[in-house]
């Protein structure tokens, strides 16, 4: 039988029902004090959830003391509370009977368990009215605490207060290694979109041996970056575009050598821009198209190179092969690690 199910019996004298009226109150009010616990646990998990305690140190420590007090006043409050529920449950059985009868000694009992009701009851109010304090600090303290973290970082805001630019430096590893040191650059317009040149430039010869590695010119490209990882960064993913080739040659390589004045060329490109670091990528790409113009041939002889023919070039298929390192260059161009910020 529960204490409200009491109070409303008939048996029950007007003067013990008003202090049983009191003591259900207070009860009730005690239990969501307890109760409360529940809520200290969701501020401890706020709190631990800082990522960078180090900074908040002077905050853990007076949040420490606060838990410390709250949890001894818990731990009374609810040593209270079972002592005010065992009267509770000695006054519930002495009234089961269906009257409470006139007798002496069953009303000085009912008496004397309502007073030890109230008076644990009232010890319990008092404390959660304490804890109430405890919880209201430790709220503004996982607030301030949040309000820390969510301000930015100092060199983050000042890049971030910048106007978005997004560009990058990069070699082709490929011509690298073919001895032809070059450099590009790419810069992102928007919506996807690129502009980019590339400048390459070697000048090698063995003339004992008649061997000639002579090249310079460059590539002009409009790159379009698309996929779910285009949308996420620029200058990172799968990525088509247009590109232009202009440049002159030398070759030989102690036999008939090859020379070029102007030579020139386009075409249709495929790649994948990788991200292998914070500031770098790995450029995959491909392309296919024309490349032509006239060129001479010629051969060693006593010391003097002689002419035998002028032809003209018309290729159609690869143009172009890529496998660039990338340096990103911008306010905010950079990779960011899985789950983390940019």
């Amino acid at each position: 039988m529960g204490l409200d199910s009491l109070v409303g019996r008939t048996e029950v004298p007007d003067s013990v029902r008003a202090v049983m009226t009191q003591v259900v109150e207070v009860l009730r009010n005690s239990v969501e004090a307890v109760s409360s616990r529940d809520r200290l646990d969701g501020l401890l998990a706020r709190l631990r959830a800082v990522e960078r305690p180090d900074s908040v140190a002077a905050l853990s420590r007076e949040a420490a003391e606060v838990i410390s007090e709250a949890e001894e006043v818990l731990s009374t409050a609810r040593k209270r509370l079972a002592t005010a529920t065992d009267g509770r449950q000695q006054a519930e059985q002495i009234t089961s009977v269906d009257s409470l009868g006139d007798s002496p000694q069953t009303r000085t009992r009912f008496a004397a368990l309502c007073g030890t009701v109230f008076d644990s009851s009232r010890e319990v109010c008092e404390a959660a009215s304490v804890w109430e304090r405890h919880e209201a600090e430790l709220t503004d303290l996982a607030e301030r605490t949040e309000r820390l973290f969510r301000q930015p970082d100092p060199v983050e805001s000042a890049e971030s207060a910048k106007k978005p630019f997004y560009m990058s430096l990069k070699t082709n590893l490929l011509y690298d290694l073919a001895l032809v040191p070059n450099l590009g650059a790419e810069f992102y317009v928007g919506r996807g979109w690129s502009l980019g040149g590339t400048w390459m430039y070697a000048w090698w010869k063995n003339g004992h041996r008649h061997r000639f590695w002579r090249i310079y010119g460059g590539e002009l490209d409009v790159r379009r970056y698309i996929g779910r990882r285009a949308a996420e960064k620029p200058l990172t993913g799968h990525h088509v575009g247009l590109y232009l080739q202009a440049g002159t040659y030398d070759f030989a390589t102690g036999g008939t050598g090859y020379l070029c004045d102007f030579g020139y060329g386009a075409g249709l490109e495929y790649g994948y821009a990788l991200p292998i670091g914070r500031r770098l990528n790995l450029d995959f790409g491909i392309g296919f198209g024309y490349f032509g113009g006239e060129y001479e041939t010629y051969e060693p002889a006593d010391g003097h190179y002689v002419w035998r023919s002028t032809r003209r070039r018309h290729w159609f298929g690869p143009t172009r092969a890529e496998i660039s390192l990338v340096w990103l260059i911008g306010a905010g161009n950079r990779n960011e690690k899985k789950g983390g910020k940019r």
